[in-house]
């Protein structure tokens, strides 16, 4: 049980650090838009602010739609997989 609560963490981690890296990257790109010879950087930068608003929609609102839903969720099992383990005793 401890290694799927381990993997679990793991897996909420890894989730965590890529959207880190996602706004990074939105954030670098942003800096970089321009005017005239630049703006094929400009349309760039609005191909990801679609991709953004589209990541935005697949998560949701739902109970289990969104990451941090999930991220809340694994938290949760954790600690009730922790106080089992104490009651358990």
């Amino acid at each position: 049980m401890d290694k799927s609560l381990e993997l679990l963490m793991e897996i909420r981690d890894g989730i965590y650090n890529m959207t880190l890296s996602m706004n990074d990257l939105r954030n670098s790109v942003e800096n970089l838009q321009g005017d005239g010879l630049y703006d094929t950087i400009s349309d760039a930068n609005q191909k990801l602010d679609e991709v953004n608003q589209n990541l935005n929609d697949i998560k949701g609102n739902g109970l289990y739609n969104s990451v941090s839903d999930v991220c809340e969720k694994l938290d949760d099992v954790a600690s009730k997989l922790t106080s089992i383990d104490f009651n358990t005793m």
